[in-house]
C-alpha cells in the first residue's frame, strides 16, 4: 500500500503537468503542447492509478493543481511533490517533481475539463480535471 500511495503521488504530479498536451497517444509524433490551455488552477474530479497489478480510484480526487506558464506547478496534496518544473516535448509533458521523479504525460481538453493520461516509474493513470 506505502508503494501504491508513493505511485500515485508521482502519478499526480506528472499529471499536473500533462494537462497542457495537447494529445492523447502518448508520443511525440503529434502537435506540439499548447501550455497557455492547462495555466491555471485545476480540480481534480476523478484518478484511476494502476500499479502491480492493483488499481486504486480516486486517490486524487479534490486535490488541486496550479499550472504557471513559466513551467513550473504547485498542488496541495502532500502524497507527492508539492512543486515541481515541467517542459513540453512534442505531444507530451515531462513532468519533473520536487523530489527528482520523472514522469511523461498525454494531455486532452474538452470546455473545462482537462484529462491526463501517463505513466511513469511503474504507474499508469487517468487523471480528469476541472477549471477552478
Amino acid at each position: 500500500m506505502k508503494q501504491m500511495k508513493l505511485w500515485s503521488m508521482m502519478l499526480a504530479v506528472l499529471m499536473m503537468f500533462t494537462m497542457v498536451s495537447c494529445g492523447d497517444d502518448g508520443d511525440d509524433g503529434g502537435d506540439t503542447v499548447d501550455v497557455s490551455k492547462a495555466v491555471g488552477t485545476w480540480y481534480c474530479t476523478s484518478s484511476n492509478d494502476r500499479s502491480g497489478g492493483y488499481s486504486v480510484d480516486d486517490l486524487f480526487v479534490g486535490q488541486q493543481v496550479t499550472i504557471y506558464s513559466d513551467g513550473t506547478y504547485t498542488s496541495t496534496s502532500s502524497s507527492f511533490g508539492t512543486t515541481g518544473t515541467y517542459v513540453v516535448s512534442g505531444s507530451n509533458i515531462i513532468v519533473t517533481t520536487n523530489s527528482n521523479r520523472r514522469f511523461v504525460v498525454g494531455v486532452t481538453f474538452s470546455g473545462n475539463r482537462m484529462t491526463w493520461r501517463g505513466s511513469g516509474e511503474g504507474v499508469t493513470f487517468t487523471y480528469v480535471f476541472s477549471r477552478m
